[in-house]
């Protein structure tokens, strides 16, 4: 029986099949406790069809097996129906898992293997508009859209030999040589960074050119006590009153008066001397 079904040479030991059974809709046991972790799957084999069935061109109607996944293809599961091979030791044929499955034919899905020359890319199941696309400089990048439709606005976050960066409708930012910057899509931005100095060291540099710039139409510090600057001393803000401000936006000149002292902002200034 079984050199009937796998051959009796020592060589006839690749079969070729597709993933599924006719009778079974899960085709996949994920390995657990009662599995000893092991993943199973089923496989039926081109050898063994009944002829007097109808032929089905998209599954292998012959003998029905237990396979095992090859660690070198990442433990990855092919979809159902995929042409697989699998390799089976001899002696073990009626083994559930003896059978690995080493290779699978699957179709090249858009946007798939490799784009450019320098470039390779791995995408996501049917009808998913995320991959990871890997570059000859080193960069890696993972690519989606928004909607998850194939012709939408793309969204990239790639990290390479220039930082980490990420792109899309709503907004920008970048971490690198320069420092951390955002942008988002409806103007407010964030930097931080510094300057590099020739001959000094940047960790050394950054302490005297560091900075962080907030760029908005409106900026609101919401907090109890709100402290500004640097210096070894605080003492409340000083506000003039409103109609003060209001002379000076006119170009009027600005007499003597009452201000207003915020306990609620302070602002450090350096001690006398």
């Amino acid at each position: 029986m079984l050199e009937h079904l796998f051959g009796a040479s020592p060589d006839a030991q690749i079969l070729t099949g597709s993933v599924g059974w006719d009778d079974e809709k899960e085709y996949l046991f994920d390995g657990g406790d009662s599995e000893d972790g092991h993943t199973l799957v089923r496989v039926q084999l081109f050898e063994g069809r009944d002829v007097t069935k109808p032929l089905n061109p998209k599954r292998a109607q012959g003998h029905k097996i237990l396979c095992h996944i090859s660690s070198l293809n990442g433990r990855r599961v092919p979809p159902k129906d995929s042409r697989v091979f699998v390799a089976v030791p001899k002696g073990q044929e009626h083994v559930p898992g003896a059978g690995v499955i080493f290779a699978a034919i699957e179709p090249q899905p858009a946007r798939g293997g490799n784009q450019k020359p320098d470039e390779t890319v791995i995408v996501g199941p049917e009808g998913s508009a995320g991959r990871v696309v890997f570059k000859k400089d080193g960069t890696v990048a993972i690519v989606s859209s928004v909607g998850n439709d194939e012709d939408g606005k793309t969204l990239v976050l790639s990290l390479g030999p220039g930082g980490l960066k990420f792109s899309s409708p709503y907004g920008s930012w970048s971490f690198d040589l320069t420092g951390f910057h955002l942008k988002t899509k409806y103007g407010p931005r964030l930097d931080m960074g510094g300057f590099t100095v020739p001959g000094i060291p940047a960790d050394i540099a950054g302490a005297i050119t560091g900075y962080c710039k907030i760029t908005a139409p409106v900026i609101k510090a919401n907090g109890s006590i709100v402290y500004l600057g640097s210096g070894p001393k605080f003492g409340p803000a000083v506000f003039q009153t409103m109609d003060k401000l209001e002379a000076a936006a006119a170009g009027q000149p600005i007499t003597t008066g009452p201000t207003s002292l915020s306990s609620a902002i302070l602002v450090s200034f350096p001690l006398p001397a």
